[in-house]
């Protein structure tokens, strides 16, 4: 029991931990990114998860069958400090870059990039100014549809590998491999989804044109992902449907650039952690659905229910 305590513990300290990337990603891609060049910037950063859940879930399914459980958690934890290290030694704020030239910060800002001014002077964002936000209709809209998007997403993060070894039969090895197609088919779809944003922008559409579409149609898609309840006796079919439900799900995951449409700049971390909330709450509620009302936890319509309700 106190093993098990501590355990809980230490996963409740790593959330808190990861809390801020997501927010803190957003603000970097602000102040480094011209406004038709940001949806793929976040598109790119976002694909790392993908990649790194597409190359190491093999690799930690075969570490937990071959060698122990714990070896997972020791270099997974490893990897994230050198990245923390190397990202403490080499990243700075455009106004504070020596490796981009003045041509390059006039670029950006000219663009709708940081504020060379504004950026000297640590603005605060007061409370009063964050109730103001968040009462727009527009914002939130964007929160229902991170809570919609990441309802998919955190069954993807969570619980995927399970329903691969419980819900069609597949050993803990296969299913690691198994479940590398569809986060490969996810890198795809959050690349493909910013560059189509973009390339919107480009050809005269309007800001809420450019998201909304990705987004909308994203979530339709990837409500195919219901259909995998009719296959449990072909995995392979199953595992196709999945993916392609991950790559409508990923390609129609921008809720944070359209966020940081919408906001001031200055607001875009605080106001961002509230959009990070709500996609939590996705990764609270979903899994309690899955348990609670599923059976041999086959994927249910549930979770279709959960993205249609919010896409308008």
């Amino acid at each position: 029991m106190f093993f098990l305590s501590w355990l809980l513990v230490c996963r409740l300290l790593i959330g808190f931990a990861e809390a801020p990337g997501y927010p803190s990603n957003t603000k970097v891609a602000t102040l480094w990114f011209p406004n038709n060049e940001r949806a793929r910037a976040i598109s790119t950063y976002s694909s790392g998860q993908y990649i790194g859940l597409a190359i190491f879930t093999p690799l930690l399914s075969l570490m937990m069958a071959k060698i122990s459980w714990e070896s997972v958690f020791y270099l997974t934890g490893l990897i994230g400090i050198v990245f923390g290290v190397l990202w403490l030694i080499f990243y700075r704020d455009p106004q504070d870059s020596v490796k981009a030239n003045q041509l390059e910060k006039d670029y950006i800002h000219q663009n709708g990039g940081f504020d060379s001014e504004s950026t000297k002077v640590k603005e605060k964002v007061t409370l009063q100014e964050v109730l103001f936000v968040i009462k727009h209709r527009k914002v939130w809209g964007i929160f229902f549809t991170q809570f919609a998007a990441a309802s998919t997403l955190y069954f993807f993060l969570t619980w995927f590998i399970v329903y691969l070894e419980q819900g069609l039969n597949l050993p803990i090895g296969k299913a690691g491999f198994a479940a590398s197609v569809p986060y490969i088919m996810a890198m795809a779809g959050v690349l493909f989804g910013g560059t189509l944003s973009d390339k919107l922008i480009k050809k005269g559409k309007s800001l809420t044109v450019a998201r909304k579409v990705p987004i909308v149609s994203g979530l339709i898609i990837s409500s195919i992902i219901c259909l995998a309840n009719f296959f449990e006796s072909t995995p392979i079919i199953a595992v196709i449907i999945l993916s392609i439900a991950f790559f409508a799900n990923a390609y129609g995951n921008l809720g944070w650039v359209a966020l940081d449409d919408v906001l001031p700049k200055k607001m875009v971390g605080t106001v961002g952690g509230v959009l990070n909330v709500c996609g939590n709450l996705a990764g609270i509620i979903s899994p309690i659905i899955l348990v609670r009302y599923l059976n041999k936890l086959e994927i249910s319509m549930e979770l279709c229910i959960i993205q249609v309700q919010f896409l308008f």
